[in-house]
C-alpha cells in the first residue's frame, strides 16, 4: 500500500475528499463495499451539513444581534459570547459549504486561493473559540474570586477598551497561528483510472498536507495542534475551574452579614450560575472536537491506517467531521 504522502486510491474514479482541515483521504474498493449505498451516505451528510448550515446561521446570528441591540445584555461574558459567535458564523457561512464538495463532485472546483482561505478561517474559527473560552474562565474565575470587589467596576455595561483589546488579541493570535495552514495547504493532483474506458484524469484535492511533505511532518502538525488547540487549552481551563470551584466552596464565608446581604448573594448565584454555563460550554467543545484529534492521529499516526481503515473508520470519520461543525452552533 503506498505511503501517506502519496495516497491515490481509487473508486471507479469518485475520490471522496474531506474537508480541507482534515484530511485529503480516499475511499477503497473494498471499504465502500461495506457501505450499503455509498450515493445514500453522501446525501445523508450532505442533509446533515444543510441542517448545521442553517440551525448555525440563524442561532449566531441571532446571539449576535441580541447583545448588539440590548445595553443591558452588553456584560464581558456576553459580549466574548458574541464574539464566539461571529467567529462560527464565518465558519458555517463559508466553510460548511465548501466541507459538502466532496460529496458532490469528485473534485475541488474553487482553485487555489479558496482552498487556502477555507483552511485559514478554519484554524481562526477554531482559535476564536478556545481563546475566547480561555479568557471567559479567567474572567469567571476573577468575577468569583473577587465578587465585592469588583462589583461596580464589572457592571459596567458596554464594551470597554479592555474588552475590545482582548477581542482583538484573540482575533490576531488566532490568525497568526493560521499562517502555517495558509501556506502549506495546497491543491494536489491525483490521477485516477475511470471505468469502463480506464481513462485516466487528473482529480484536485485540496490539502493541507501537501503529499510533497514528509508523513513525519503530517503526524508533527497534527500532534501541534491537539496540543496547542486542545490538549493545552483544556488543562488550562481544567486548571482554573478547580480554583474555581474551590472557591465556591467556601463563597459564603464570603457574604457579609450586614447590608445589601440579599443583593450580594443574588449576585453570587448568578455568577455561579455563569460558571456553570460556561463549564458546560467547554465539555461540549470537548466533546465536539476531541473525535476529530483522534481520528487524525490514527490516521497519520500509524503507519498501517490506510490498510486498517474501514467501514467502523469511516463512520468515526464522518461523525467526528460533523460534531466538530456542530460546535459552531
Amino acid at each position: 500500500m503506498a505511503n501517506l504522502s502519496a495516497v491515490s486510491l481509487y473508486d471507479h474514479g469518485a475520490i471522496v475528499q474531506l474537508d480541507s482541515y482534515i484530511e485529503d483521504m480516499t475511499l477503497t474498493n473494498a471499504t465502500l463495499d461495506m457501505v450499503p449505498d455509498g450515493k445514500e451516505v453522501h446525501i445523508i451528510v450532505t442533509c446533515v451539513f444543510t441542517a448545521i448550515f442553517i440551525i448555525g446561521v440563524v442561532g449566531n446570528a441571532m446571539l449576535i444581534f441580541t447583545v448588539a441591540r440590548n445595553l443591558s445584555m452588553q456584560i464581558p461574558p456576553n459580549i466574548f459570547l458574541a464574539n464566539m459567535a461571529v467567529g462560527d458564523l464565518l465558519v458555517v457561512l463559508i466553510s460548511v459549504p465548501f466541507a459538502t464538495i466532496p460529496y458532490i463532485t469528485p473534485s475541488w472546483p474553487f482553485g487555489v486561493i479558496l482552498c487556502k482561505f477555507n483552511a485559514m478561517l478554519q484554524d481562526i474559527s477554531i482559535g476564536v473559540s478556545i481563546f475566547t473560552l480561555l479568557i471567559l474562565s479567567v474572567d469567571r474565575y476573577v468575577a468569583i474570586v473577587t465578587p465585592f470587589k469588583l462589583h461596580n467596576k464589572r457592571s459596567t455595561r458596554g464594551c470597554s477598551l479592555s474588552i475590545k483589546m482582548k477581542i482583538l488579541a484573540i482575533w490576531l493570535v488566532s490568525a497568526a497561528f493560521s499562517v502555517p495552514d495558509a501556506i502549506n495547504t495546497s491543491l494536489e493532483v491525483v490521477e485516477t483510472m475511470e471505468d469502463p474506458s480506464n481513462v485516466t484524469e487528473p482529480i484536485l484535492i485540496c490539502s493541507p498536507y501537501p503529499f510533497a511533505l514528509s508523513p513525519q511532518y503530517h503526524i508533527g502538525v497534527v500532534l501541534g495542534k491537539f496540543l496547542v488547540y486542545f490538549v493545552l487549552p483544556v488543562v488550562f481551563i481544567v486548571l482554573v475551574y478547580s480554583l474555581m470551584a474551590r472557591q465556591l466552596i467556601s463563597s459564603t464565608d464570603m457574604v457579609p452579614s450586614h447590608g445589601n446581604q440579599q443583593q450580594l448573594q443574588k449576585q453570587m448565584q448568578n455568577r455561579k450560575s455563569l460558571a456553570k454555563l460556561f463549564f458546560i460550554m467547554v465539555l461540549v467543545f470537548v466533546i465536539c472536537f476531541l473525535p476529530k484529534h483522534i481520528f487524525l492521529i490514527w490516521f497519520y499516526g500509524d503507519p498501517n491506517s490506510m490498510e486498517n481503515y474501514n467501514l467502523g473508520w469511516h463512520i468515526f470519520k464522518i461523525i467526528s467531521h460533523c460534531l466538530a461543525y456542530v460546535n459552531s452552533w
